[in-house]
């Protein structure tokens, strides 16, 4: 994908609200991204498989039902079509187990409820967009 040309960037979050903030977050610090949400994690798994050369990275919440955020990333880094797509865990989680095997991601950003620190987030996402693998 061209450096001019936005990002394409898939979250794969259950509460739509996280997307919605997300993607207002990421626009007010002027990160240059399409966010396209899937609430599913098998829907996200699906649909990056069948096209993942249309995605930049993808971002992954941990805590969802059925599937969570670890399985999604180890499911990908197992599949020779998705292995090197870039990924990061998004989650408010700062639960010790949780950090150490998000490690299997590109990056592991927090979710937060305060604005600012949200933005933060946003910014240090468009960073690791532009950069690349930016453990945080």
């Amino acid at each position: 994908m061209p450096a001019s040309q936005p990002k394409r960037l898939l979250i794969i979050e259950d509460n739509p609200a996280d997307i919605g903030l997300l993607r207002e977050a990421l626009s007010e610090v002027g990160v240059a991204a399409e966010l396209v949400g899937c609430g599913s994690p098998e829907d996200g798994i699906a649909l990056v498989r069948g096209q993942p050369q249309h995605f930049s990275a993808v971002l992954v919440d941990l805590h969802m039902p059925a599937t969570d955020g670890h399985e999604v990333v180890e499911r990908f880094r197992a599949d020779p079509r998705t292995r090197d797509l870039r990924m990061a865990i998004f989650t408010s989680s700062t639960y010790a187990p949780d950090v150490v095997r998000g490690q299997a991601a590109d990056a592991y950003f927090l979710k937060h409820t305060q604005w600012d620190r949200l933005l933060e987030t946003a910014r240090r996402i468009g960073q690791w967009l532009e950069v690349g693998t930016l453990k945080a």
